[in-house]
């Protein structure tokens, strides 16, 4: 799927609830019928937070109050955002894109995902001394989809554009 990538500044509002710009307003979103959020699901990746700096977490590059967000979307939408909204809505290189988000999008994720159940039913067998089943061996491969040991194949950019077929525009 070809998207542009975007970094949106995400404020707060006086009641706590997220501010987000008006992208409701933009062309191509009334163009679709949807709404704005439902547009960017859709059409697009959805968000991508910034996973360490959020609204209550201050840093020099993320002030209090204020969270970065990435949203993957068709490139439309990312020029009529960019040229409404130039405070808060910056276009990304994929280069910027890979820099954001493999630091700051999942990488207080870990590397392996591990599901106790299955892990613990094979460990009980192995305690019992019961044979092994072929399907154990797929399930204690991290690079196997069965459930067992998992690899986190999202947590960096790269992986995560594999698993969604994105490329950049």
């Amino acid at each position: 799927m070809d998207l542009a990538a975007i970094k949106v500044s995400i404020g707060l509002q006086q009641n706590g609830q997220h501010l987000y710009p008006a992208f409701g307003a933009l062309p191509v979103v009334q163009a679709s019928g949807v709404d704005w959020s439902t547009y960017v699901d859709t059409f697009g990746s959805g968000w991508l937070y910034d996973a360490c700096c959020g609204h209550r977490v201050a840093t020099p590059e993320s002030p209090l109050g204020q969270q970065w967000g990435i949203l993957l979307v068709p490139l439309a939408f990312a020029l009529q955002a960019v040229a409404a909204f130039p405070l808060v809505v910056a276009r990304l290189t994929e280069a910027e894109l890979t820099a954001f988000y493999n630091a700051h999008c999942h990488s207080m994720e870990p590397d392996q995902f591990m599901d106790l159940d299955v892990l613990q039913g094979i460990a009980a067998k192995r305690s019992l001394n019961l044979p092994a089943e072929p399907w154990e061996a797929d399930a204690l491969n991290p690079n196997h989809p069965m459930r067992g040991i998992r690899a986190n194949r999202a947590k960096r950019w790269a992986g995560y554009k594999a698993l969604t077929n994105t490329v950049i525009v």
